[in-house]
């Protein structure tokens, strides 16, 4: 018996269209807000399936977290499951602070709670492109599937690793670049030097090695051109507002000078 059958308390349940295996899910399982929302079931008892629907801040993220945490706990896979799916059908994208932020704390669960796969299906070409410089960050596989059918037989695949450590997705299915001979390691370092980007702080603060025959070569040099353009214009915003703030400091000396020499003159009653 799986955990997460132990853990269930006999209601009638659905069955994952792929796999057969019961799907467990509870109506608490859920985090909501005004505009974004994001829930959670169990397949197989060893596959963790979220649903999230609208716009991901920065705000929501620590408790998406905790969420995620006591559905484990609840599920009966503190100790470790297989992977995770997402579905990110009507999920409409993530804030920059909420991406770092949530990268961060995906890689606390996983030296907590160890799973093999990360798998989403059902995004955007913008949002699957940030899924995949996220992954550059994660110690585990990510994938970008068509659908849930193959989502969930990447996941059900890693039961098992390869010797080399690196986890093999299921034959005769196609998956996005991760898998794709073409191209894969020019892609993998355009992903790479994209992601060695901090848009916050000037020039690049984890400079990535690009092969010379590279035939992306051109994309790395017009973003270099962005992000060089990108860091003058916070310099020229940073100089404007410390201009300012000397123009407001010498209106408050200004001011406070006339002030006293206004007040200077005037006559002081005997």
């Amino acid at each position: 018996m799986n955990p997460a059958d132990s853990q269930h308390n006999g209601e009638p349940r659905a069955k994952c269209p792929v796999t057969g295996r019961p799907v467990l899910s509870r109506p608490d399982w859920i985090y909501a807000e005004r505009d974004f929302s994001i829930r959670y079931e169990v397949l197989d008892g060893k596959i963790v399936h979220a649903i999230a629907e609208g716009y991901l801040k920065e705000d929501y993220v620590q408790s998406v977290y905790d969420l995620r945490r006591r559905v484990l706990d609840e599920a009966g896979l503190a100790a470790g499951f297989e992977g995770f799916i997402s579905n990110f059908a009507a999920f409409s994208g993530i804030s920059y602070r909420a991406r770092l932020k949530y990268i961060k704390l995906l890689k606390k669960h996983f030296k907590q709670t160890p799973f093999s796969s990360y798998t989403t299906y059902g995004a955007g070409r913008w949002l699957r492109a940030a899924v995949k410089i996220s992954s550059v960050f994660m110690p585990i596989k990510v994938y970008a599937a068509a659908d849930y059918r193959e989502a969930v037989t990447l996941a059900a695949a890693h039961v098992s690793k390869a010797p080399d450590g690196a986890a093999s997705p299921p034959a005769g299915r196609r998956v996005e670049a991760d898998t794709e001979t073409f191209g894969e390691v020019y892609i993998e370092e355009l992903y790479n030097y994209i992601a060695s980007i901090d848009w916050r702080k000037r020039g690049f603060q984890f400079p990535v090695e690009v092969s010379t025959d590279n035939p992306l070569k051109p994309v790395f040099d017009v973003i270099e051109l962005i992000k060089g353009e990108v860091d003058q214009l916070f310099d020229e915003h940073q100089l404007s507002e410390d201009a300012l703030k000397q123009s407001r400091e010498q209106y408050r000396a200004l001011l406070g000078l006339y002030r006293t020499r206004w007040l200077s003159t005037i006559p002081r009653e005997m």
